[in-house]
């Protein structure tokens, strides 16, 4: 049997010393893993139970024991009465592993799991290989759903407490059987096969008492032994101390004597027969044969054992950590500390002690429970002790080299009552670093718990929460992270940890931004959700706030984790686009409608579709659920309405009346009407017991789209394509058909409204690409969100107002916040940005300022001191490609699509001198060291070269056989390499405009090229997802560097030649090591990346996004 430690605190064990081919849960190739084996040991001293161990034998492998049975099992008992200790025998049996060959795994939870998305995630690994990372319990067990697929396995989930901590483990697995062992009937699901462990035969408990002892002693104290065991109430753990006091005693005495005198010490502490089916009865009995055990210590070595009730239930105790706590209590040394331990595990009062490294130890929850008990409030005082043994001396890099303290840590400082030094390490970002090194963002997010009204703290959670995604991913950009979310953070104590932060990783090397450049908890983008396949037609939330469904023209629906970002599951079925969806009042289910005529019920924790609702003629546009959850009602492009029963998936009502396609529905509160919104430029009030239409609404110009209804079911305010929204008061003694108020601002129809449930606010989502929050008493627009790159098409409001969710044709969602000062924040970060993609980015010579160019037909001037724009170029009439500037960094050459070059003067900000001949759109330009020439490009497949001086073309540099993306030239000016999407490179000699050599080796275009600043090598950026380096003098391929999930889209190189830059679509700036090709540094901006560049002293990358952002990024070596 082999073993593999996965550096993650799972030991994988291949029972077959084979492997298994094995799906990855993100998309990449399979891959061969060992099979899971992590069982424990049983104990030295197990005893074989027959009696349970064959009942639940054959539930697992069913009634002719032929196989295993897919289902859910149970062990069910006290504490201590051998629940774990069986199941782990249940694993080592050979007709188990036979059953289950595919893996046997094994999760203890305890009575408060700290990280249970992280025992999720160690399942996952251990089916898959990989660690996705999580934040979210229902992200983790959504990808472990996936992950089981039709594997034949066993799932052992030990010391459950609660029902929700086992239900991740629960779901999907047609082919896992679970073993679950708890204290509680009721956290079991109702249709377990369960096997109850109570007290041992009589002979299963004198074979425990009598482990390890002489045989020749125990056969004639057969009798005595049996009465001892009863007296013990045939309890495991008890039978294991009072074991271990007659070892040790039977060393200086007869065994008979040892007995009698376990008798005689029983009697003085008034343990009788006990009541084993009542807890305090038990605890009772603990407490009494414990005394027993203690007498073998001294005072003070009861104390310390005490001592380590404090740390936390289920968990390995390094010895180290325990030598440093006794050591202040106590003033043990390293030395008396090990003894002690051994001692202790000698006497069963401690469930482990390993002696070898890694060295640790375990306390026995029932004995923890007892001891936490015993110490009541000098419980908090032995925390002290510890937070201030000198095991906290050091440096804060020293202490984290310990994982248990990096871990645990903010948990002995909350029970030590030490808030204000807890708070001290929440706001630290060194603290925070090794936390994370040795758990998960669920882990550490858990911490800033603690102190839940600190609005510091609290703010920093919030940027950890939005930066998850990330940090997940690669964990060493927390920094970088941390600094483009809180930079513009008015908190003096957040600047200190910013500030300390870059002190403490100054070592080690960092990449951040230096303006506040990333979504922040107080903006108002706060993540951007991305469908990439298919334009997003509709979003509804989860009424717990945690969830979205969004719809989309792909027939799919999607399931988001709003507080990952990360999509847990894809619901397939529909056989077109999926137009709208609304989610039960439960949030257990999600009602979809498509223009495949149907509706769909589906169940959000399994994802499987559990009713279809057929009956339209035409597109299901709509559908609202009401109150009661019992009911839907769905819009049509048949003109139609229809009501129908959820539980019977039957149509019990057709509502008519509209002469257009019906595009929403909205439900009163009280459930008696709905209001609809059609093509005919009305709205209809229906009564819903009768069928009838009570009341029309007419005065929109155009189509009406959308409405909604204030949570008091007095107003609805709708939405039309004629680019207003209107307020109709819905009360019965209202003037008939008038609007109250006609809502103006923007600038194109208006798709969709949602209101606030405090009813004062509406937020509008438009065909202009923008959404506004109105002001419902004023009619007026408080704030405008932009952001989206086209129709925003849907829009939800979380319940407490805070956020909203809107979904667009760019294929995204995207969460707002709607706080007051949000909006504020975002209009002045939105100041300094361009309006459209950044497509080139240029800095001048000596370091000073950059140029960006972008779809917004604008270019920009930074001082890249101030990192504020001096001035915007203004004069092309198409979207500008490339900017390339001069040697001696006055001028600046732009590209546009308009069909022109232009000439800009860097220091007046105009433009000197326009150059036409290109027969396409100007993609990108470049200057040779001399200033005489510049080359050009096009997607007309050709690059010409230009004499600056006298502003006429020298040659036309024909060859490539698709656009012509980039170019480049070499640091002595007498040649150009250009990259293409004909997946090829070209180097040019510009004397003669002949081609010296194609190089070929993507197998993508070829998006950016760099040369290196001795000249000698290029490297290129392609779609295929690789960078390559090239010797240009032999036009080899020298290496190929891979870590981008996406096409990249650019790259540079550090002024020394050693490293290169690259930016993708993956959002990722990645910094790669041209020596090795190990990736040194990276950092997520939240967006595409476009193009980067760097200052000649290699301190300063500026990288342009696809949100018509400038990030100016500070890059400190190691």
């Amino acid at each position: 049997m082999t073993e593999q430690n996965s550096g993650d605190n799972i030991k994988i064990k291949n029972v077959r010393d084979s492997t298994i081919i094995v799906k990855s849960t993100v998309g990449a190739e399979p891959k061969e893993i060992p099979i899971p084996w992590m069982a424990p040991e049983p104990p030295d001293d197990f005893v074989p139970r027959p009696q349970e161990f064959e009942q639940l034998l054959g539930y697992l492998l069913g009634a002719a024991g032929q196989g295993p049975v897919a289902i859910t099992t149970a062990l069910r008992g006290a504490g201590g009465y051998g629940k774990t200790t069986l199941a782990a025998a249940l694993c080592h049996d050979q007709r188990v592993r036979d059953a289950f060959p595919q893996g046997i795994l094994w999760i203890t939870l305890g009575e408060n799991p700290t990280n249970l998305p992280g025992l999720v995630e160690d399942v996952v690994y251990a089916l898959t290989g990989e660690r996705p990372g999580f934040v979210d319990l229902n992200a983790a067990a959504a990808t472990l759903a996936q992950a089981w697929g039709e594997r034949r396995c066993l799932l052992v989930v030990d010391d459950v407490w609660n029902e929700a901590h086992l239900h991740p483990f629960l779901r999907d697995g047609s082919g896992c059987t679970r073993l679950i062992t708890t204290r509680n009937r009721e956290t079991l699901p109702p249709a377990v096969q369960m096997v109850d462990v109570d007290a041992m035969q009589q002979n299963e408990a004198v074979a425990l008492l009598s482990a390890n002892l002489p045989a020749s002693e125990t056969a004639p104290l057969r009798w005595p032994l049996q009465k001892l065991a009863q007296r013990l109430g045939e309890w495991p753990t008890l039978l294991k101390l009072i074991n271990r006091v007659l070892q040790r005693r039977s060393q200086q005495q007869p065994l008979a004597q040892a007995v009698a005198y376990v008798n005689e010490a029983l009697d003085r502490r008034g343990l009788t027969a006990f009541d084993q089916r009542h807890a305090a009865a038990r605890h009772q009995a603990v407490a009494q044969t414990i005394g027993v055990s203690l007498e073998l210590l001294t005072a003070d070595e009861q104390q310390r054992l005490a001592e380590l009730a404090i740390f936390p239930e289920d968990v390995a105790i390094p010895l180290l950590v325990v030598q440093k706590l006794w050591q202040a209590t106590g003033g043990l040394d390293a030395f008396e500390s090990e003894e002690l331990c051994q001692q202790l595990f000698d006497l069963s009062l401690l469930l482990k002690y390993q002696p070898r490294i890694p060295q640790s130890i375990q306390l026995h929850d029932v004995l923890r429970g007892y001891f936490l008990g015993q110490l009541g409030k000098t419980a908090a005082n032995i925390h002290y002790q510890l937070f201030r043994s000198d095991i906290y001396a050091g440096s804060l890099k020293e202490l984290m080299i310990e994982p248990y303290l990096r871990r645990y840590m903010i948990y002995h400082l909350h029970g030590a009552g030490q808030m204000e030094v807890l708070r001290q390490q929440l706001l630290n970002v060194g603290w925070m670093q090794g936390k994370l090194g040795s758990s998960d963002m669920a882990e550490l997010l858990a911490d800033y718990d603690y102190l839940p009204a600190d609005p510091d703290v609290q703010t920093v959670k919030l940027a950890l929460q939005m930066a998850a995604p990330f940090l997940t991913r690669y964990k060493g950009q927390l920094l970088g992270q941390l600094h483009g979310r809180l930079l513009d953070q008015p908190s003096s104590a957040i600047q200190a940890m910013l500030a300390e932060g870059r002190d403490f990783c100054a070592s080690s090397g960092y990449l951040i931004p230096t303006t506040p450049t990333l979504p922040s908890p107080h903006n108002s983008l706060l993540i951007t959700l991305f469908s990439r396949l298919g334009r997003v037609l509709a979003v509804a939330i989860t009424p717990d706030d945690r969830h979205a469904v969004s719809a989309s023209d792909d027939k799919t629906l999607k399931v988001w984790n709003l507080q990952t970002g990360q999509a847990e599951r894809t619901l397939s079925g529909h056989l077109g686009r999926v137009w709208a969806v609304a989610i039960t009042p439960d949030g257990k289910r999600a009602v979809s409608a498509s223009d495949d005529k149907t509706l769909r019920v589906w169940n959000l924790q399994t994802g499987q579709a559990e009713r279809t609702l057929s009956g339209h003629s035409g597109w299901v546009l709509a559908v609202a659920i009401t109150p009661d959850g019992r009911h839907v009602v769905s819009a049509s492009g048949d003109k139609t309405l229809k009501f129908w029963n959820l539980q019977t998936g039957q149509a019990e009502r057709t509502l008519s009346g509209h002469s257009g396609r019906v595009w929403a529905i909205a439900i009163t509160p009280d459930g008696r009407r709905a209001v609809s919104a059609s093509d005919d430029k009305t709205l209809k009030v229906w009564n819903l017991q009768t069928g009838q239409a009570e009341r029309t609404f007419s005065g929109h110009a155009g189509f009406v789209t959308a409405v909604a209804i204030t949570p008091d079911g007095g107003h609805a305010v709708s939405a039309s394509d004629d680019k207003t929204l209107k307020v109709w008061n819905l009360s019965a003694d209202a003037p008939t058909g008038q609007a109250e108020r006609t809502l103006f601002g923007h600038s194109g129809g208006v798709r969709a409204v949602a209101i606030t449930l405090d009813g004062r606010h509406a937020v509008s989502a438009s065909w202009d690409h923008t959404l506004k929050v109105w002001n419902l008493q004023t009619g007026q627009v408080e704030h405008t969100l932009s952001g989206h790159e086209d129709w925003v098409m849907a829009v939800a409001i979380t319940s407490d107002g805070g956020r909203a969710i809107s979904a667009s044709y760019d294929k995204t969602l995207k969460v707002w916040n709607l706080t007051a000062d949000a909006p504020t924040r975002q209009a002045e970060r939105d100041l300094s940005r361009h309006a459209g993609f950044v497509n080139a980015i240029a800095i001048t010579p000596d370091g000073r300022r950059a140029v960006s160019a972008s779809d917004d037909k604008t270019l920009k001037v930074w001082n890249l001191q101030t990192r504020e724009a001096e001035h915007t170029l203004s004069g092309h009439s198409g979207r500008v490609w490339g900017v390339t500037i001069t040697p001696d960094g006055w001028h600046a050459v732009s590209a546009s699509d308009d069909y022109t070059f232009k000439v800009w003067n860097l220091r007046t900000g105009q433009a000197e001198r326009t150059l036409s001949g290109h027969s396409g759109w100007g993609r990108a330009v470049a200057i040779t060291p001399d200033s005489r020439r510049a080359v050009s490009m096009s997607d007309n497949k050709t690059l010409e070269v230009w004499n600056l001086q006298t502003g006429q073309t020298e040659h036309t540099l024909s060859g490539h056989k698709g656009f012509v993306t980039d170019v480049a030239i070499t640091p002595g000016g007498g040649h150009a390499v250009s990259a293409s999407d004909d997946k090829t490179l070209k180097v040019w000699n510009l004397q003669t405009g002949q081609v010296e050599r194609t190089l070929l080796g993507h197998s993508g275009g070829v998006r950016a090229i760099t040369i290196t600043p001795d000249g000698r090598r290029a490297i290129s950026a392609s779609d295929d997802k690789t960078l390559k380096v090239w010797n240009l003098q032999t036009g080899q391929i020298e290496r190929s560097l891979y870590d981008h999930k996406v096409f990249i889209t650019a790259n540079t190189i550090t002024p020394d030649g050693g490293r290169a830059i690259s930016a993708s679509y993956d959002q990722a700036l990645k910094v790669l090591n041209l020596a090795n090709g190990k990736v040194e540094m990276e950092l997520d901006l939240g967006a595409r990346l476009y193009r980067v560049a760097m200052t000649p002293n290699g301190q300063t990358i500026v990288v342009g996004d696809d949100n018509g952002t400038v990030h100016f990024l500070r890059w400190q070596r190691p």
